[in-house]
């Protein structure tokens, strides 16, 4: 064969053809992996997304204080709840904040508790706890006064007893220990109510662990001699929370 045949012989055409399909089990596997995929995806994204809400919480309150233009709300408007009860905020004041909070118990009342503004001083509340039933402090009505700090919300309020009152997270004098009211622990999203709510618990379930106690004493005799502490504290009830 001569050079010029060789060079006009047709060569092979080659396969184009697609490559053999993989065994059914392989792609079994394949497509149970990608489905796991989506799903790991999915999850790492509703996570995430809760992350971020909770953590816009507390950030979302903060610009809102922060910000020089936000305008005057009109009165009477309605404004949707973000969470915890916060609103956005139209003032940078601590005052618009306590309007909303006693607004808020104005229109939500509770047998629990109540409070009211100082007639002489807005910073300055008086409020209400009922003593909760199947407690020594059931009947009594144990009063509360609750002053808020110039630049609340970024302090917790100091509140005390005045009502001499029977338990280990109030002192002689009727200051309050709770962790909610420590001002490294606070959260500026807590609202007044909650905050009522949380020191009505304490009267239904006293924090005695240690370090959680101003009245070490009292603390003990709920611990060991429980009939003891509820004597005590039923009297104690009865002279001062209750009329008559």
């Amino acid at each position: 064969m001569s050079l010029d045949d060789e060079k006009n012989r047709v060569e092979p055409a080659k396969n184009t053809s697609s490559k053999s399909p993989a065994p059914s089990g392989i792609v079994e596997i394949q497509g149970l992996k990608k489905s796991m995929d989506e799903q790991f995806q999915l999850m790492r994204d509703q996570i995430n997304g809760v992350d971020i809400r909770l953590k816009s919480v507390e950030s979302y309150v903060k610009e809102a204080i922060q910000s020089e233009c936000l305008g005057e709300e009109k009165e009477g408007e309605e404004q949707a709840h973000f969470a915890h009860n916060i609103r956005p905020a139209s003032s940078t004041r601590p005052k618009y904040w306590m309007c909303r909070y006693l607004l808020d118990l104005q229109r939500n009342p509770s047998s629990i508790y109540s409070a009211g503004v100082d007639a002489e001083d807005v910073y300055v509340w008086t409020s209400t706890i009922t003593g909760p039933p199947g407690t020594p402090y059931e009947g009594g009505v144990f009063f509360l006064r609750i002053i808020f700090p110039p630049d609340f919300l970024w302090k917790p309020p100091k509140v005390h007893f005045p009502t001499p009152i029977f338990h280990p997270n109030v002192s002689h004098r009727g200051n309050i220990f709770h962790p909610m009211l420590m001002p490294d622990m606070w959260c500026i999203a807590t609202s007044v109510a909650q905050m009522l709510m949380s020191l009505a618990q304490i009267l239904l379930y006293p924090l005695v662990a240690e370090g959680d106690v101003v009245r070490e004493e009292v603390a003990v005799m709920y611990r060991e001699d429980r009939a003891s502490y509820e004597e005590l504290a039923r009297s104690f009830t009865k002279i001062h929370a209750m009329d008559g």
